[in-house]
C-alpha cells in the first residue's frame, strides 16, 4: 500500500491532473509491490517527474508497465527486475522513444536485467539475426516488422545502458554501431540467397563465383554511430559477368536488385518509423552513375571524374557487410586516390566551399547557437577539419588513416600533426558534444541534433542528463548556465584549434616577388611601398598600403588572419594590375576594400580568384564601374555564389525558370518580401556580372532586367490575391456572357517595360485592369456571410497593396517605383479599371494624344493566355485608328510635342534632346501613327523590334534603319552604365574620371573618343528624324512648323 499522498505533493511534481494520479498511484500499489520498493519508487518519482515535459503521460505508463509485468514477474526482496523497475522510471522520464519502445514490446524488459554484460560480439549477433529472418522468405512486411523488433530490443538495451550506468562513449558507439552492421549483414545474406534462388549465382569471367560488399560510410563507416536513422552506404562487385540460373541476369542488375531491396527493406515502416534510413551517394558529376558498379568500374570512375567531397567521405570507408575480404581490397586499392601526395589549390578550395554551403544552411535555419553537430565548433567541424589533416598526411604516413575520429585524433598526434593540447582539447570536446548527441536523440527522437529552444525544455533536458557529464556544485539555479557555459566554451575551444590547425595545412615555401613581399611584411618603410605601389598609378601610395593591408585582415573573428594573407599574396600582381586599368586606382582600391568587407570571409575570395582569374578582372570592374552592383553585393553578402552563376552560366535564365525558382522559394511563406528581394538582387547581380564581361548584348541584358522585374510583379500579384481572397472572397462576374466566373486581373505594363527594355533601377509603368465588374463571393458556405466587396474594390486594393510591395523603403530598401500613367477621374480615383471602362474612355473625346501614345507600347504581363490576347487587340484598336483626318491632326501635335521637348532640355542630353533616345521613340510612334492601322507588323512595344519591322516594312531605308538602331543601341548602353553610377541624371554625358571609366566599359579608348561617338551619333539621328517629321509632314498636306 502506497504511503498517503497529498494533492500538494502531486502537483509539486508536475502532475496536471493530481486526482488522475492518486487514482494511477492507487492501481501501482495494488500491484504486488514490496513496501521498501514502493519507497524507493516514489523517491523516484518525486525526483523525476518535476523534470519532464510531460509527467501524467510518464506515471501512466509505468503504472499500466507494472500492470502487465506483475502477473509474471516477482518484485519480492532484492531481485534484478526490482532494479529494473526502479530504472525504468529513469528510462520512461528520460526518453519517450525507449518509453513507446518497452510498451510496445514487453519482452525487451528481461532484457534490461543483464545489461551490462549482453553480448556485442558482430558474429554473434549476425548469427542470431540471420536465424531470426529466414522464416519471412515469404512475405517481406513480417521481415520488416521483425527486424524493427529486433533493432528496437538492441537500441532500448543500449539507451538503457547509457541513460543509468554511463559507460564510456567509445563503449556506446560500438555496441550502436555492432546492431546497424549485424542487421545490414543479416539481411544482405538473405538478399543475396533470395537474388541467387531467383536468378542463379553471378559468375566471373574465371567462372568463380561473384563477390559483393557493401561499404559504409559517415558515422557507420567510422564506428561512431549515434541514434540516428541514417547510413550511407557504397556497393560494389568483384566485375560485370551473369548469373548461371534460367532466367539470367547480368551481375550489374543482380547486384543493384540487391542494392534496391535492402534500402526498400531497411527503409520500411513500422508505426512511421524506418530501420535505417539508407543512403547511396550519388556524384554530382555523374546523378546517372548506377548504385553499385564493378570494382574496377568504381576504381576508374573516381580516378577521372571524383570530387574532393567524395574522398574526404572515403576516409571512414569500412566494409560491413557481404564479402568483408573483397571490401578492404578495393579500400586499399583506393587509397593512392583517397590519400594523394599533393592536393590542388582547386581540391581544398572544393572541400572548404562544401564545409561553407553546410554552415550556410544551419545559419539559415538560425541554429548554429543549438545545432551540436552542424553549428560552429560543432561535431561535424571537428570531423571534417580531422579528416582534412588525414588526406594531406596520409599518403605518407597510412597510420593515420583510421576511419574512426578518436582513433585518428591519437594517430595524428603520435604523427605530429596535432599537438598534445590540441589532441586533448578536441578528442574531450567530441565526446562531450557526441554525448549531448546521444542524449538529445535518445529524449527527442532518433533525427535530433540541435538543443532545445525553449528556455524551460532546455532546462528540464540540462537538469535530466547533463549531472552524468559535467560537474556541477549543489546549486540548483546554476545547472542551466553551467551547462551552456561549458558548451560555448567547448565549440569555442574547437574553433580556435580548428582555425589554427587549417592554417598550418596551408603552408607554402615558394619565392617571393617584391609585392608579394609587400603584403608580408609586418612593418616596410614608406620608400619601399611608393617604390612597389607608385608604378601602378597611386596618388596616395600610405593610403594604397593601408587599404591593401584592410583586404589582408579577417574582419571575422573566428577567420584566419595569415590564412587570408597567404591568398591575397597569391594574386597581388594581377589585382594591382586590374587596378590600374582605372583611372583612379586609389578610388577602386577603396570600394574594393569596402565591397569585401561585407562579405566576411576574404580569404575564400582571394583563393577563389587564385585558380580563376577572370573573377578577379571581374569583381575589379564591377568595384571601379559599378556602385550599383556593389551595393547589391554590400547589402547582401551572401551573394558570391550569384557572382559565380552570372560569369559561369552560359546564359541567362529564361522567364519562364526564373518564375518556377520563385514560386518554389515563396511556397508556403507567410513573408514573401526577404525572398523575393534577395531573389531580385541575385538576378540582377548575375545580368550585371554578364553586362560587364561583355556577355550579352544590349537588348538581351535589358530583356533579362525586364524578365526580372515582370517575375518579380507575377509573384506579388499571385501572393496578394491568395490573401485578399481570404478576407473578401473570389471576384466574380455579375453579367454578360461570363457571368458567374471569376473575373481575371490584368497587369499591363506601359513604355520600356512593354518592350522589355528596362535599364537597371528603371521605373516600371503599369496599367491595373481587371475583366468585368461584379461583386465578391466565398464559395466555402461556412464563410458566406463573412466581407465582401465590388470588383472594382478588389481589384484596386490588389493594384495598391502590389505598389506598395514594390515601392516601400523598408529595411531591405526600395525595389522599383510604379507609375501609373493613365489618367484616373481624380486623385483618389480607383486604380484598377474594368475593360469596358477602357474602351469607353479612349473612345471618348478629350483624350490627349499623350495619354493615347501611351498604349503604343504595351504587353500584357500578367494575366491568362485567352484574356492576355483580348486585352492586346483591343488596346491595339484603341491606339492605332485608321480615322485619316485625326492621323493628320495627331501627327501635326506629335511634331509640337517633339519641338517643346527640345526647348526644355540642355543640348547635351543623349536621352531627351534632338538625336537622341526620346527622338527615336517619337520617330517610331509618327510612322506608327501613320502606318499602323495598315501595317500590323509595326505594332511592336520594343524600340529596336518596331524599327526592323519599319524596315522590313519599307518605311524606313536601310541607311536610316542603320544610323537609327547604332545610335539608340549606343545610348542605351551608355544609360545603363550611367545607372550603374548611381548618379542623380543619366541623360548626359559626365566628366573626368567617370566620363573615362564609362570609355572603359564602353571599349572607348578614352573619355574623349566617346564624347566624339556620341556627338557624332546624334547629328546623324537627328538629320534621319528631322527628314522624316518633315516628309511625313509634306505627305499629308501639314504646313511645316520651323
Amino acid at each position: 500500500m502506497f504511503p498517503e499522498i497529498s494533492i500538494e505533493q502531486l502537483v509539486a511534481w508536475g502532475l496536471r491532473d493530481p486526482q488522475q494520479a492518486k487514482q494511477e498511484l492507487q492501481i501501482l500499489s495494488d500491484s504486488g509491490l514490496t513496501p521498501s520498493l514502493v519507497t524507493q519508487i516514489l523517491g523516484r518519482f518525486s525526483q523525476l517527474l518535476p523534470l519532464t515535459s510531460d509527467p501524467d503521460d510518464v506515471l501512466r505508463d509505468y503504472v499500466n508497465l507494472i500492470q502487465k509485468l506483475s502477473p509474471n514477474v516477482s518484485f519480492s526482496g532484492e531481485s534484478a527486475a526490482n532494479d529494473v523497475c526502479l530504472n525504468l522510471i529513469n528510462l520512461f522520464s528520460m526518453s519517450q522513444p525507449l518509453r513507446v519502445s518497452v510498451l510496445e514490446d514487453l519482452d525487451i524488459v528481461p532484457l534490461l536485467e543483464h545489461v551490462q554484460n549482453a553480448n556485442c560480439d558482430l558474429n554473434d549477433m549476425s548469427a542470431s539475426i540471420s536465424e531470426a529472418i529466414q522464416q519471412f522468405d515469404k512475405n517481406d512486411s513480417d521481415l520488416v516488422a521483425r527486424l524493427h523488433r529486433l533493432k528496437n530490443q538492441r537500441i532500448t538495451q543500449i539507451g538503457f545502458l547509457e541513460l543509468i550506468f554511463f559507460p564510456s562513449l567509445e563503449i556506446i558507439s560500438e555496441k550502436l554501431t555492432t546492431v546497424c552492421e549485424s542487421i545490414i549483414r543479416a539481411t544482405v545474406q538473405f538478399l543475396l540467397q533470395r537474388h541467387e534462388d531467383r536468378w542463379g549465382n553471378p559468375i566471373r569471367s574465371d567462372g568463380q563465383k561473384c563477390r559483393f560488399a557493401v561499404l559504409a560510410l559517415s558515422q557507420l563507416g567510422g564506428r561512431a554511430l549515434s541514434y540516428s536513422n541514417d547510413i550511407e552506404l557504397i556497393c560494389i562487385y568483384d566485375e560485370e559477368g551473369k548469373t548461371d540460373g534460367v532466367r539470367s541476369k547480368s551481375n550489374q542488375v543482380f547486384f543493384e536488385s540487391v542494392a534496391k531491396d535492402l534500402e526498400k527493406m531497411l527503409g520500411g515502416l513500422v508505426d512511421g518509423q524506418e530501420i535505417y534510413r539508407v543512403h547511396y551517394p550519388t556524384p554530382s558529376s555523374n546523378p546517372d552513375k548506377p548504385l553499385v558498379m564493378a570494382a574496377d568500374e568504381a576504381i576508374r570512375h573516381y580516378d577521372l571524374v571524383g570530387r574532393p567531397w567524395e574522398r574526404q567521405s572515403l576516409v571512414r570507408a569500412h566494409p560491413v557487410a557481404g564479402d568483408i575480404a573483397l571490401g578492404k581490397q578495393f579500400i586499399d586499392r583506393l587509397s593512392t586516390w583517397i590519400y594523394r601526395r599533393y592536393l590542388s589549390v582547386a581540391e581544398i578550395t572544393e572541400i572548404k566551399a562544401l564545409k561553407r554551403r553546410l554552415e550556410n544552411l544551419t545559419q539559415r535555419s538560425g541554429d548554429a547557437a543549438f545545432d551540436v553537430i552542424a553549428g560552429h565548433g560543432g561535431i561535424r567541424d571537428v570531423e571534417f577539419v580531422i579528416q582534412f589533416l588525414q588526406l594531406l598526411n596520409g599518403a605518407d604516413l597510412p597510420e593515420v588513416r583510421s576511419s574512426n575520429t578518436l582513433e585518428a585524433m591519437e594517430s595524428l598526434t603520435q604523427a605530429g600533426f596535432l599537438n598534445h593540447q590540441e589532441q586533448t582539447i578536441l578528442s574531450k570536446n567530441y565526446r562531450f558534444l557526441k554525448n549531448i548527441e546521444h542524449r538529445l536523440q535518445l529524449s527527442y527522437g532518433t533525427q535530433t541534433q540541435c538543443l532545445p529552444r525553449s528556455s524551460i525544455e532546455r532546462g528540464n533536458f540540462i537538469a535530466q542528463h547533463a549531472p552524468h557529464f559535467l560537474n556541477f556544485d549543489n546549486q540548483e539555479s546554476s545547472r542551466e548556465d553551467s551547462f551552456e557555459a561549458s558548451y560555448e566554451k567547448c565549440t569555442a575551444e574547437n574553433r580556435g584549434v580548428l582555425n589554427h590547425l587549417l592554417h598550418d595545412a596551408f603552408v607554402d615555401d615558394r619565392p617571393l616577388d617584391s609585392e608579394v613581399d609587400l603584403v608580408f611584411d609586418p612593418n616596410p618603410d614608406q620608400n619601399r611601398i611608393e617604390q612597389i605601389l607608385a608604378p601602378y598609378g597611386f596618388k596616395d601610395t600610405s593610403l594604397a598600403y593601408r587599404n591593401l593591408m584592410r583586404l589582408a585582415r579577417e574582419e571575422v573573428p573566428f577567420l584566419s588572419t595569415p590564412r587570408c594573407r597567404y591568398f591575397l599574396a597569391a594574386i597581388v600582381q594581377d589585382l594591382l594590375k586590374e587596378l590600374c586599368r582605372f583611372p583612379d586606382p586609389d578610388t577602386t582600391l577603396f570600394n574594393l576594400c569596402r565591397t569585401t568587407a561585407s562579405l566576411g570571409a576574404k580569404g575564400v575570395l582571394w583563393e577563389l580568384f587564385s585558380f580563376h582569374r577572370p573573377t578577379l578582372s571581374l569583381y575589379t570592374s564591377m568595384c571601379a564601374t559599378s556602385p550599383y552592383l556593389s551595393n547589391i553585393l554590400i547589402r547582401n553578402p551572401g551573394m558570391i555564389d550569384e557572382l559565380m552563376d552570372g560569369l559561369m552560366l552560359e546564359k541567362i535564365p529564361e522567364f519562364h525558370q526564373q518564375e518556377a525558382e520563385l514560386t518554389d522559394l515563396c511556397k508556403g511563406a507567410e513573408d514573401i518580401d526577404p525572398i523575393v528581394h534577395s531573389f531580385h538582387h541575385a538576378q540582377t547581380l548575375r545580368v550585371g556580372v554578364r553586362d560587364i564581361v561583355g556577355r550579352e548584348g544590349i537588348e538581351a541584358t535589358r530583356g533579362a532586367l525586364s524578365d526580372i522585374a515582370e517575375t518579380c510583379l507575377r509573384e506579388w500579384a499571385r501572393f496578394e490575391y491568395a490573401e485578399l481572397v481570404k478576407r473578401l472572397g473570389e471576384p466574380v462576374i455579375s453579367v454578360g456572357p461570363r457571368a458567374g466566373h471569376i473575373a481575371e486581373f490584368i497587369i499591363v505594363a506601359l513604355g520600356s517595360f512593354a518592350g522589355r527594355e528596362l535599364s537597371y533601377n528603371d521605373n516600371l509603368d503599369l496599367l491595373f485592369l481587371y475583366e468585368a465588374d461584379g461583386g465578391t463571393q466565398h464559395r466555402r458556405s461556412e464563410r458566406k456571410k463573412e466581407q465582401v466587396t465590388s470588383n472594382q474594390h478588389f481589384f484596386s486594393e490588389l493594384a495598391q497593396r502590389i505598389l506598395k510591395r514594390a515601392a516601400e523603403r523598408g529595411p531591405l530598401g526600395r525595389m522599383y517605383v510604379i507609375d501609373t500613367p493613365v489618367p484616373r477621374e481624380n486623385q483618389g480615383g480607383p486604380l484598377a479599371k474594368s475593360l469596358n471602362w477602357l474602351e469607353s474612355y479612349f473612345q471618348g473625346e478629350g483624350v490627349l494624344l499623350e495619354t493615347r501614345l501611351l498604349l503604343f507600347r504595351s504587353r500584357v504581363v500578367l494575366g491568362n493566355e485567352l484574356i492576355g490576347q483580348k486585352v492586346m487587340h483591343l488596346l491595339h484598336d484603341l491606339a492605332f485608328r485608321s480615322d485619316r483626318h485625326s492621323i493628320k491632326g495627331e501627327g501635326d501635335h506629335l511634331h509640337a510635342i517633339r519641338a517643346d521637348e527640345f526647348s526644355r532640355v540642355p543640348a547635351d542630353d543623349f536621352y531627351l534632346g534632338s538625336g537622341g533616345v526620346r527622338d527615336i521613340e517619337l520617330i517610331v510612334k509618327l510612322l506608327q501613327i501613320y502606318h499602323a492601322s495598315k501595317e500590323r507588323s509595326i505594332r511592336q512595344p520594343n524600340i529596336g523590334a518596331a524599327l526592323l519591322a519599319l524596315q522590313e516594312a519599307n518605311l524606313l531605308n536601310d541607311e536610316e534603319y542603320r544610323i537609327l538602331i547604332s545610335s539608340y543601341r549606343l545610348f542605351s548602353m551608355l544609360e545603363s552604365r550611367m545607372h550603374w553610377t548611381e548618379q542623380n541624371s543619366c541623360n548626359q554625358l559626365p566628366g573626368g574620371d567617370l566620363l573615362e571609366k564609362l570609355a572603359i566599359q564602353l571599349s572607348f579608348s578614352n573619355g574623349e573618343e566617346l564624347a566624339r561617338a556620341v556627338a557624332e551619333a546624334r547629328i546623324q539621328a537627328t538629320a534621319v528624324t528631322d527628314k522624316i517629321f518633315i516628309s511625313s509632314l509634306t505627305e499629308i498636306g501639314l504646313p511645316i512648323r520651323q
